[in-house]
């Protein structure tokens, strides 16, 4: 069982839920898009309190990749963090 306020890894979803949710969601929130492109089937970004975009995070990269904001962020090729900080105008923040 994960302990909140810790980082979340597939593994431990899994574990807690089985490989599939069983056709339930799981609502992850998390500040960390790295975990989030690597386990999340669908993103929201939302920046106080506004949703930005959703789509799944290879969608929302696609998506945003030629936004001059996004290119702006990225350091190579574009990942769901460059797409966070081009649409919200912010680094990450904890």
């Amino acid at each position: 069982m994960a302990i909140p306020g810790e980082n979340i890894t597939e593994l431990d979803l899994k574990r807690m839920y089985g490989s599939q949710a069983g056709g339930h969601s799981i609502l992850l929130t998390t500040h960390s898009m790295e975990e989030a492109q690597a386990v999340c089937d669908r993103v929201a970004i939302i920046d106080h309190g506004k949703i930005l975009a959703t789509d799944t995070p290879a969608g929302l990269i696609a998506k945003h990749r030629d936004d001059p904001a996004v290119r702006g962020a990225a350091h190579g090729e574009v990942t769901l963090e460059d797409v966070f900080i081009g649409l919200t105008g912010s680094d990450l923040r904890e």
